[in-house]
């Protein structure tokens, strides 16, 4: 199964001249549904109208949607296939917490998807496990308990706990303190390769984005300025792009201008650690 955009285009219209906004501009894009795809680029470049016209949330001005080789904004039964294969986590998701507990608000949506108690109470754990937040402290814990940061977990658990075939994230790693970022990329590097799930993440934090996914968007001004899959990435022209290459990519460099060489396929801080360990009388 791919989803796809095939030279799509969206523009916000309002504003005191009423004149069109333009936020993508002629965007082509496809994966299959197990394929895990970083989208990144500075504040402001489109990042999250992609997410939204990605999941058939937004219709674009130009260009078609398609899910399985079918129109989503023609094609009913393709976009109802589509909202059940697909879940995302918008970049401010404690605004959607609306039940009295954790607990209830993580169990909303595997319950109403008519699974039985012990599965949503496995899931619920297991959800809140992968952000950071301890069930057994937490479970209990009133929505209004709880700070900001450990809200926005719990909102991301609460898509987490559904287990859609495509996760779609928009800055998942912010209000995350980096204990819990370190929990939310070993689950989400599960997620993709172990579960066989996809993955489309929207962030500025290149840094993280290189720890889980296969491929690199680069967005600038609703455009696309590199793709490239994550192993080519020390190709792409430093100064010409939006945002600074990883910290390991950029220390790769610069040792091997010291003489020193270390595999390019490697993006994980302690696998980067570890083969400089390998290194004789480093």
């Amino acid at each position: 199964m791919t989803l796809e955009l095939r030279h799509v285009s969206f523009s916000y219209h309002g504003g005191t001249t009423g004149k069109a906004a333009p936020v993508l501009v002629d965007l082509c894009f496809q994966m299959h549904i197990s394929d895990a795809v970083g989208i990144v680029g500075p504040s402001g470049a489109g990042k999250s109208t992609f997410l939204q016209v990605l999941a058939g949330l937004e219709k674009p001005g130009e260009g078609v949607v398609l899910f399985e080789g079918k129109d989503v904004h023609r094609d009913r039964s393709a976009y109802e296939r589509l909202r059940r294969q697909l879940g995302i986590v918008f970049q401010f998701p404690e605004n959607q917490l609306f039940e009295a507990t954790v607990a209830e608000d993580v169990a909303f949506g595997p319950r109403n998807q008519g699974l039985s108690h012990e599965t949503v109470r496995t899931r619920v754990r297991t959800a809140l496990s992968a952000v950071g937040l301890p069930p057994d402290v937490f479970l209990g814990r009133g929505i209004e308990q709880l700070s900001q940061g450990e809200k926005r977990r719990v909102a991301i658990a609460g898509v987490l706990a559904m287990e859609p075939q495509i996760l779609l994230l928009d800055e998942p790693t912010a209000g995350l303190d980096p204990g819990g970022q370190r929990t939310f990329v070993t689950f989400l590097r599960d997620y993709h390769r172990r579960q066989k799930r996809g993955l489309v993440i929207a962030s500025h934090d290149l840094d993280f984005l290189v720890q889980v996914v296969d491929r690199i968007y680069v967005m600038d001004a609703g455009r696309w300025k590199a793709n490239v899959p994550l192993q080519q990435i020390e190709t792409l022209p430093a100064d010409s792009l939006p945002i600074r290459l990883p910290r390991v990519v950029r220390l790769r460099q610069r040792l091997a201008e010291l003489g020193i060489r270390l595999p390019t396929h490697v993006f994980h801080p302690q696998a980067f650690l570890h083969a400089l360990e390998q290194i004789p009388k480093l």
